[in-house]
């Protein structure tokens, strides 16, 4: 029986061991299938994030055509702009030119009217003594309003604008 004892004794050994065994592989497999659990998802977000990567560097990659796009329209509209500027100046300048042009030809024309004026006064006195034509004065503010303008300054949004008309106009 001793025999039989200590095979007895060697199941019982081995059962308990297998048991113990048993017990560990079912704790791996469950680590196992854990793990896989947790790559699967770690995957998924993987593919989620190099997802997320392409559409950002497409994005940057539109942004920055779009930044090409306006930078060569700024630029345009800056040349237009200094473009516009300069004629804006030679125009001013050209109407302050012919503003003084013409005060010049008023000036003489009001002068001409004026010496007219005196002249036909005179003619007038020595034609009919009789009659007292000093009470016909030439209107000062005729002479003066017919060459005198008003240059307006506008602004709109930083543009100036030049305007000149005669006040004889504006009464």
């Amino acid at each position: 029986m001793s025999k039989f004892m200590a095979a007895f004794r060697l199941g019982t050994k081995l059962d308990k061991e297998k048991i113990k065994l048993d017990t560990k592989v079912h704790a791996m497999e469950k680590e196992i299938s854990k793990r896989a659990r947790e790559r699967l998802e770690l995957e998924d977000k993987a593919n989620h994030l190099e997802s997320e990567v392409k559409e950002l560097k497409n994005l940057a990659e539109e942004l920055r055509t779009d930044i090409d796009k306006k930078e060569s329209c700024l630029d345009h509209l800056r040349k237009k702009n200094d473009e516009l500027s300069y004629s804006m100046s030679k125009a001013k300048d050209k109407a302050i030119k012919e503003v003084k042009a013409f005060n010049a030809y008023a000036k003489l024309l009001n002068e001409t009217y004026t010496t007219g004026f005196e002249d036909f006064h005179l003619d007038a006195c020595e034609a009919f003594p009789g009659v007292d034509f000093d009470s016909i004065k030439l209107p000062m503010g005729f002479g003066c309003r017919f060459h005198t303008f008003a240059i307006l300054g506008l602004t709109f949004k930083g543009f100036w604008k030049l305007v000149v008309y005669p006040l004889s106009w504006t009464s």
